[in-house]
């Protein structure tokens, strides 16, 4: 039989202890977070054997973006209860929305045409459906001849970001139409000089040239 005051000694000493437990990291996998399973820290205690402690969050609750403290508590089977621990759960996102192009990456036209730009979708694990944040930066000038490239950027609300790019191809598959000015044939007499009247020309891509410039084409 112990002195009261020993006994009154040791039953201090019996208070369990709530083990250490390091925040952890994760990365989001739905709208909005993430189901988070932890490993609950266990308890010391003199009297019964190691078991988990009791946190809330539980394991297996779904966790926000961001930071949640998770609170631990534990109490022995003589009812003594050890002094409460934390730690956080913190909630990440780093991956880049999902970007794709609606029709061709490459689509060619011809000079003159109408470029219809055709957009593109997007959608993030985090925020969901974000095709209203896209944005389109370069022009297609359908009446020059040439290669444009349309750049297509979205961030998410997290600030990952996905780029991808069109590339759109204008041809001039038609000559220049030429029509001469006055009547044709002209007619003139013998030994009346002959005055040349000259010709007009337009394209379907570069409107309204000179005679000077079908020439450098013709011979370039």
């Amino acid at each position: 039989m112990f002195p009261f005051g020993l006994t009154h000694v040791l039953a201090e000493e019996l208070f369990p202890v709530i083990s250490f437990h390091s925040d952890e990291t994760f990365e989001a996998d739905s709208e909005g977070g993430a189901s988070i399973f932890y490993p609950n820290p266990m308890v010391v205690d003199d009297l019964d054997e190691s078991f988990g402690a009791n946190c809330l969050p539980a394991s297996g609750d779904f966790f926000p973006l961001g930071t949640t403290t998770v609170y631990c508590l534990a109490t022995d089977s003589e009812g003594n209860s050890a002094s409460s621990t934390s730690f956080n759960i913190i909630v990440v996102d780093t991956k880049a929305p999902t970007l794709i192009l609606n029709g061709d990456s490459s689509i060619d036209i011809t000079g003159g045409d109408t470029y219809t730009e055709l957009g593109a979708t997007a959608a993030d694990i985090v925020d969901g459906e974000i095709t209203a944040r896209i944005s389109i930066t370069g022009s297609v000038d359908t009446l020059k001849a040439g290669s444009y490239t349309l750049i297509y950027d979205v961030s998410d609300l997290s600030g990952n970001s996905s780029q991808t790019t069109r590339i759109v191809n204008v041809s001039d598959a038609f000559a220049p139409v030429i029509e001469l000015i006055g009547d044709n044939p002209q007619i003139i007499t013998r030994k009346q000089a002959y005055v040349e009247l000259g010709a007009t020309a337009t394209d379907d891509v570069d409107g309204e040239i000179s005679m000077d410039e079908i020439e450098k084409k013709r011979f370039s």
